[in-house]
């Protein structure tokens, strides 16, 4: 499907994260013109989080993005912050306002996108590049957040 301008300009807004909090569901789907996941509508506010959190959270969040390809575990992080656990947790949480799982999976998610639209590498190798060594696994969590697979996504540039 081919978006007009507005359509274009609006859904890039979505995806930065500009409007998820001054566009409600409905209206997204209005100026679109096209039905959208309500997944599509808070996937993709990475950046906002990284500017709006504490420095401890921020510092997680740019080790995360530089190790997106590798495995990475809540523990991990934690450590890399110097919190325990719990604490690193419940602090992620309450800043990010995501678990630091599903936070992670919407940061791998956003990198696949970009490089579904930039580029023409396999999904089995932008699954790999960002993190899921499944690719089967990938689409599924793909499929979850963007209400269609990577190929259609593709096809379509916009599910």
């Amino acid at each position: 499907m081919k978006l007009n301008a507005s359509q274009a300009a609006f859904s890039q807004m979505l995806i930065s994260g500009t409007l998820v909090h001054e566009a409600n569901f409905d209206e997204i789907q209005n100026r679109l013109g096209i039905e959208v996941s309500p997944h599509v509508v808070i996937v993709f506010s990475i950046d906002r989080y990284a500017r709006e959190a504490s420095p401890v959270i921020r510092s997680a969040i740019e080790y995360m993005k530089e190790h997106l390809q590798e495995k990475i575990t809540l523990g991990e992080i934690a450590r890399y912050c110097y919190l325990s656990t719990y604490h690193f947790a419940h602090l992620f949480k309450r800043e990010v306002g995501l678990s630091f799982v599903d936070f992670l999976n919407k940061l791998r998610i956003e990198k696949a996108v970009h490089f579904l639209e930039t580029t023409d590498l396999p999904v089995q190798q932008i699954a790999a590049l960002v993190g899921f060594p499944d690719p089967n696994y990938f689409t599924r969590k793909f499929k979850l957040y963007m209400s269609c697979s990577p190929s259609e996504y593709r096809a379509a540039k916009l599910c």
